[in-house]
């Protein structure tokens, strides 16, 4: 089932995750990286996912925090106005990304 439903309704104090499904055809390749949406129109850098945790088949992978690779927890004020995904390559075929998911379910895991 896809929802579209608006990051304004994300409830203040939860905590959420994110994930990603996400190709990287090379392992050449860098990674994917997530930036708030601010009101001015600015991006801030929220998330960045190295190389090594993408492969080259369709997957699901949850995005950690920028700068923490074992902290993978979210909160609404960092989803700011909306969401701008960018990758190394995303532009040349040679990342790819499909879908942004997010929950507040700590044991949701979409590739099960």
């Amino acid at each position: 089932m896809t929802s579209n439903t608006p990051l304004s309704t994300l409830q203040t104090g939860n905590n959420y995750y994110a994930w990603v499904r996400t190709a990287r055809p090379s392992t050449n390749n860098r990674g994917i990286y997530i930036y708030r949406l601010e009101s001015n129109g600015a991006t801030t850098l929220i998330s960045d996912l190295k190389k090594a945790s993408v492969g080259d088949q369709w997957q699901w992978v949850k995005m950690n925090k920028k700068g923490q690779a074992t902290n993978y927890i979210f909160t609404k004020a960092d989803f700011g106005s909306g969401l701008v995904v960018k990758g190394d390559g995303l532009n040349t075929g040679a990342v790819y990304v499909d879908k942004i998911l997010i929950t507040d379910d700590v044991s949701f895991d979409p590739n099960i």
